[in-house]
């Protein structure tokens, strides 16, 4: 039955051609061709091709790729960036599973980003293939070449700066994809001097970049990593959000940037040895003082005062993070906002003529807070107080400050007088960089110190220091026998080791300090040395040099054994009395017992005896045989000043008599 059944299915399969062949023979035929003409092709046709995306859209993607990168964590602010590019095929990592984030980016491979990205906007197929003997970026360095992406003057194996990557970006995309999305006035470490600016700040305010902090601070000369610049190029495209943040305005001096601000002119009549010359520099490239012309700057005209005003009204809105005159062109509207801000008085009318310098010294004391008038100088009055009216107290403090020295060798205020543009600068430079401003030159004290000396019998060291200002000179620092000066440094060891808790406190340890400064006592030296090693005194000296040594004094606390004396300078000196007074030697606390002791000191026929009756001095005197030393702080009416003297062979008389030459050399200098 089964064979039966067999045979039937092979005969219908071997019937079932003819079965089709009948079925279409009783269909209708199918049109024929007219004569001459040719049969049409039996064949299907094809589709059309995808669109190309192109523009902005072609950046985008629906789902992310998986990350073969182990260092790319998702919570990296990298982390979309890069997947993005990956998804896109426009990156690719420095293995197969790292993509090196922190690695600097090389021009080569940074062009090429820019190339590929121009690409995929344009829809562009260009061809990357490298000719034999080529480096891998040869093709792209070509292409780039028609699209004006490349970086002129770096090696395509350099690393790349911000702002050279910056620069990229503008040019990587037609400008109208750079819309503007935020404002943003003034950026940290850029100038509108830089030949970038105008492209960067396009960028910032396009919310393309951000900067490296809340005031989008530029760090233009660091170089940029591949994960900073994939963020920027996905930025670019909008692949990530732009930033809409607004950007934290500076305040204080330190909104002027001028540490870091270049000092290059472009003016012919500007020499680089000009007083003027680095602070116009500075304030030039900050956009706060313009030339008469691109090339010329005219440093002997004189300063007009509705420019005086300009430029110092710039100089409050910076300092107080305002920007309501930034783009101003209206003079009126400038001096407008000048009486709001109360930088000018009432009776000023006529700003087209020449600016005085009392106008002047007005408009530079109402730009600052005169909490930023540091005291340089303690004069107490101007040579000419009367010229200065009625400002009078502004320009004092405006000297005091270091801002002000006079028009003349005597000091002289001249306040009716005009201020050339040169002048001008030099002030207002000074005005927003402290660095810049005129401390005491020590120079007369030094030289009247040294005329001094001449007459005297032995050897001499000397150290003065005007704290105030910081100035401060030395004739002939080197080792010198300290006598008992070096108990200042024994003081110290112990009043650390008493802090460090390696030495208990207690009533007889401060008592013995009292002594060995106050009466310079040698028994009380001798048994706080000791103290510091266990009761041995030559190894509490030694542990006394290896303070000094810690902390920077290295002339000091030494014994030289064959006589068994010990060695300081008077540079060490001078610093050591330096940081009692800021407070930083050992601890505050510390500082203010030492000055307590010092000025407790009952051995004052030196430096102290010097200085005229009622003036507080802090010292500590050292005597032996073959040396006569002090070393003081002076508290004087017109400013504290440190004076440290180190004699072989010198006299006490000397000494005093030269204490009253320095005294009288400061109080002319800074009184």
């Amino acid at each position: 039955m089964a064979k039966r059944w067999i045979a039937l299915i092979l005969t219908l399969l071997l019937l079932l051609p003819l079965l089709q062949l009948a079925a279409a023979e009783d269909t209708e035929p199918p049109e024929t061709a007219a004569a001459g003409e040719p049969a049409p092709e039996d064949t299907e046709e094809p589709e059309p091709p995808e669109p190309v995306v192109t523009g902005l859209e072609a950046f985008q993607v629906d789902e992310l790729a998986a990350l073969p990168f182990t260092d790319v964590p998702k919570s990296s602010y990298y982390f979309r960036a890069v997947s993005v590019f990956y998804t896109l095929g426009l990156v690719s990592g420095t293995s197969a599973t790292r993509f090196s984030p922190k690695n600097s980016l090389k021009a080569a491979q940074c062009i090429s980003l820019a190339v590929l990205v121009r690409a995929r906007y344009e829809g562009a197929a260009p061809d990357m293939t490298s000719l034999p003997g080529e480096s891998w970026y040869a093709p792209y360095l070509r292409q780039a070449a028609q699209w004006d992406l490349l970086l002129p003057g770096v090696s395509p194996t350099a690393p790349v700066t911000r702002r050279q990557a910056l620069s990229l970006l503008w040019r990587a995309l037609p400008q109208e994809t750079l819309e503007p999305i935020r404002d943003c006035w003034r950026i940290p470490g850029l100038y509108p001097t830089d030949p970038q600016y105008q492209q960067i700040m396009t960028l910032y305010r396009a919310g393309v970049v951000s900067g490296s902090d809340a005031y989008g601070t530029l760090n233009g000369d660091s170089t940029v990593t591949r994960a900073q610049f994939i963020c920027m190029l996905a930025s670019l495209v909008k692949s990530v959000p732009r930033s809409t943040a607004p950007f934290r305005l500076k305040t204080g001096v330190e909104a002027f940037e001028a540490a870091g601000a270049p000092t290059d002119l472009p003016f012919t009549d500007v020499g680089p040895d000009k007083y003027y010359a680095p602070g116009l520099g500075k304030l030039y490239n900050m956009s706060l003082f313009a030339g008469t012309s691109p090339t010329t700057f005219s440093p002997h005209k004189n300063i007009v005062l509705k420019h005086a005003v300009a430029l110092t009204v710039r100089i409050y809105e910076i300092y107080h993070g305002k920007s309501d005159c930034f783009g101003m062109s209206s003079m009126n509207d400038v001096i407008a906002q000048a009486r709001k801000y109360g930088m000018i008085p009432g009776n000023w009318t006529d700003f087209s003529k020449d600016a005085t310098r009392a106008q002047v010294a007005h408009l530079l004391y109402k730009a600052l807070p005169a909490s930023e008038l540091k005291v340089l100088r303690n004069m107490s009055k101007l040579p000419d107080a009367a010229t200065a009216a009625p400002f009078g107290t502004e320009v004092l403090a405006l000297y005091r400050a270091g801002i002000l020295t006079g028009k003349d060798d005597k000091g002289n205020f001249c306040g009716d007088k005009p201020v050339t543009r040169a002048e001008f600068s030099a002030m207002a430079a000074a005005l927003v960089m402290p660095e810049l401003r005129r401390k005491p030159d020590l120079i007369k004290v030094r030289q009247a110190a040294e005329k001094a000396i001449k007459n005297y019998s032995g050897e001499w060291s000397v150290y003065v220091c005007d704290i105030t200002s910081g100035e401060k000179f030395s004739i002939n620092n080197k080792r010198m026998w300290s006598a008992s000066v070096v108990k200042l440094y024994v003081m110290a060891a112990v009043m650390d080791a008493l802090e460090k808790g390696t030495l208990q406190n207690n009533s007889t340890i401060q008592q013995e300090l009292k002594q060995m400064i106050t009466v310079s006592s040698n028994a009380a030296w001798h048994s706080l040395a000791a103290r510091l090693a266990g009761g041995d005194y030559v190894s509490g000296m030694r542990a006394v040099t290896r303070w000094c040594d810690a902390h920077g004094y290295p002339d000091s606390g030494r014994r030289v054994e064959s006589s068994f004396f010990h060695t300081t300078s008077v540079e060490d000196c001078g610093l050591f009395l330096e940081r009692v007074l800021d407070g930083t030697n050992v601890s505050p606390a510390a500082s203010a017992q030492m000055l307590s002791l010092l000025k407790a000191q009952t051995r004052t026929s030196k430096i102290p005896a010097g200085v005229p009756s009622g003036v507080v001095t802090a010292n500590k005197t050292g005597e032996i045989s073959v040396a006569e030393n002090d070393a003081c702080i002076v508290f004087a009416p017109f400013g504290t000043y440190v004076i440290v003297v180190l004699t072989d062979h010198g006299s006490i008389a000397n000494i005093r008599s030269l204490s009253t030459v320095i005294y009288n050399a400061l109080r002319d200098l800074i009184g």
